[in-house]
């Protein structure tokens, strides 16, 4: 929390001394539920005996609190942007599911030659919550780490509003860990899109192709206890993992409603295909706003395929997940500066494991709703 602090003051003394230029502030404070913070299943089968959701779920009622703040200077040819965000997360009864994250970030974009840019833009993000997400065993993560991100980007415009958008970089992602031990990756990647727009009358239309691939090395060690001695092993795993997502949106040229749908992909490759699995799934948004009333929606229904991993009992079928995601946000307008909001998540997980002696690789469920005054300045 010092962190974020420290690195609000910074932007708001950066705002202070170049006040002809674009700020924003914007504070919020709400109240939520959260169902199933840990993500386990609705059953599990322990000593022949069955729990339920009531023994296994983590719910809780919350306070939230959000701040983000931006800061953004304009020359002829160059544009430098800082934010610092964060957010906390403070539960009424589950204590162990309190949470906040912080994100600091910075981009310098340059226009160096006719029709084309340059942009360097790293970016920190820190997250803090108790427990292991162990719905896939595979790899067993803290919900708490640090993520730092290291791109640099190259924009081309062709001409007829049609753009073509690279980047790469690096990162580093370390997950909080107990003494000793030792959870990391190291990724490089490479990221491209290109889009194009039609106008006519009074609509929008844009196509867009994109695609990212990440090269992670994962690097852990782990404490085993054997006769009360502590031994530690080392290891590692090669993955690639590879986004591709194709978008077709309609808007109208005020930007009061938006329509989208996509297709979605990821992949990821283990280096010995034992860990690799394909996922694909359609998607559809809408959001539009006017003077008092905002809303905003996503739904993605996706589908994943694991090519040889096969958990639990005299199993021989590999995995398949299907994932339901949504979001879904309101607001309504009470004064100049200050919003009503109201937002709701969910994440609905189906498995085809038949095995209730475990844990992992399982279905489950996890959902907020969230309801709240928000400040803009």
């Amino acid at each position: 929390m010092k962190s974020l602090i420290i690195a609000t003051m910074v932007c708001l003394l950066f705002t202070a001394g170049y006040s002809q230029n674009t700020h924003s502030h914007k504070l919020s404070i709400g109240l939520g539920n959260e169902w199933n913070a840990f993500l386990s299943p609705s059953r599990f089968l322990e000593d022949e005996e069955f729990l339920s959701r009531n023994e296994l779920w983590d719910n809780g009622t919350y306070q939230a609190i959000a701040l983000n703040n931006s800061f953004k200077k304009e020359g002829d040819k160059y544009r430098i942007k800082l934010k610092v965000n964060g957010s906390l997360g403070i539960y009424q009864t589950q204590q162990n599911s309190n949470r906040y994250t912080y994100r600091v970030g910075a981009s310098y974009r340059l226009k160096y030659a006719s029709k084309k840019y340059f942009e360097l833009a790293p970016e920190f993000f820190r997250k803090r919550r108790e427990g292991v997400n162990t719905d896939n065993a595979v790899l067993a993560t803290p919900f708490s780490y640090s993520l730092l991100k290291l791109p640099v980007g190259f924009d081309f415009y062709l001409g007829n509003k049609t753009w073509i958008k690279t980047e790469f970089g690096y990162l580093y992602k370390n997950y909080d860990k107990p003494s000793g031990e030792k959870l990391l990756y190291h990724a490089p990647f490479i990221e491209g899109e290109i889009s194009k727009k039609w106008e006519s009358d009074s609509r929008i239309t844009k196509l867009s192709l994109k695609s990212v691939t990440q090269s992670r090395k994962y690097v852990t060690r782990s404490s085993r206890i054997d006769e009360d001695e502590v031994t530690f092993l080392d290891g590692s795993r090669d993955w690639v993992y590879q986004f591709t997502e194709l978008t077709l949106d309609l808007s109208k040229d005020d930007d009061s409603r938006t329509f989208g749908i996509g297709l979605y992909q990821m992949s990821r490759i283990d280096s010995d295909g034992s860990s690799t699995f394909h996922e694909v799934g359609p998607g559809i948004q809408y959001e539009g706003n006017n003077n008092k009333f905002g809303y905003r929606t996503l739904v993605k229904y996706t589908f994943r395929n694991y090519t040889r991993l096969s958990p639990g009992s005299e199993n021989e079928t590999p995995l398949r997940y299907q994932y339901l995601r949504a979001n879904f946000e309101l607001d309504f307008a009470i004064s100049e500066y200050g919003k009503v909001y109201g937002s709701a998540n969910l994440v609905n997980r189906t498995s085809n494991n038949p095995d209730l002696e475990l844990l992992s690789f399982r279905e489950y469920f996890n959902g907020y709703v969230e309801m709240g005054i928000r400040w803009a300045w």
